[in-house]
Order: C-alpha cells, then structure tokens, then sequence
C-alpha cells in the first residue's frame, strides 16, 4: 500500500490534498497507516464504525468530513495512476463546466 499511495502522490499538479481514510479497527493496521500520514503529510480520517466495505467508507467519509472541496478524485489504495492524473482530470472538469 505504502509505495503505491507514495507513487500516485508524485502528481505534476501541485495543489492537492491527500487523505487516507480507515474503516476498520485493526490497531497495528492503524498504527501503521498513522505513522504514514504523519511522515507524508497526509490528512487521516480513522471512522467510528469497523466498515467492511469501500462504499460504506468512502460514503461514512464525505457524510462526516468536514471539507470542501472544488474537485474530489477518489482512488483506492492499490490502483496506480498517471503523474499526470490530477491535472488532466482538472482539465476535463473545467471544459466540462463551461461547455
């Protein structure tokens, strides 16, 4: 998990805000995933509930955090994306919403 998230963080768009979100309630897992946040700088929500599904915590997640946010993109932690993902959403995004 460790080196994928590091690697999607290495986006050529600089603005971006990285947040690991926990739904369960293992305390070695947690242990861990906050030493992470901590050393990169990452923003940690750790949920109230023990969820077993990635629906139920990504929707538990945007009910409860208190951000806003313009744009939001949503990866799990074992998927790989392009250095350059953020900027081409973003690119997307504005023509879709002045189109």
């Amino acid at each position: 998990m460790e080196s994928r998230l590091l690697q999607n963080m290495q986006q050529t768009y600089q603005n971006v805000e990285y947040w690991i979100s926990v739904g369960e309630k293992n305390d070695k897992h947690i242990k861990r995933i906050k030493w992470f946040a901590k050393k990169y700088k990452v923003k940690l929500y750790i949920m109230d509930n023990d969820f077993k599904s990635k629906a139920d915590n990504l929707n538990y997640f945007l009910k409860h955090v208190k951000v806003k946010y313009d744009y939001l993109l949503i990866s799990d932690s074992g998927v790989a994306v392009d250095k350059n993902f953020v900027s081409t959403s973003l690119k997307i995004f504005y023509y879709k919403k002045n189109n």
